[in-house]
């Protein structure tokens, strides 16, 4: 959403192809890293999960990359 969000934003603002993809790129990188630090707030005991809740994501059933990675790696016991 972030990447396509951010093409979208130059290309109606004129900018070239090139940048375009720069910023796309850019964009997700950004988005990426905020869902990871969300992550990891959400399952690290602090007072962000007084406001958001303790694993919300997790206990939804959401594929966060936490949980993509862990299921990688776990055996299925």
């Amino acid at each position: 959403m972030a990447r396509l969000s951010a093409r979208l934003a130059v290309a109606l603002s004129g900018g070239t192809e090139e940048l375009e993809k720069t910023m796309g790129r850019f964009a997700e990188s950004i988005g990426v890293a905020f869902q990871i630090q969300d992550d990891i707030l959400s399952a690290s005991g602090t007072e962000f999960q007084e406001r958001k809740g303790y694993g919300d994501d997790i206990t939804e059933g959401k594929r966060t990359l936490i949980v993509i990675k862990t299921l990688g790696k776990a055996t299925p016991e």
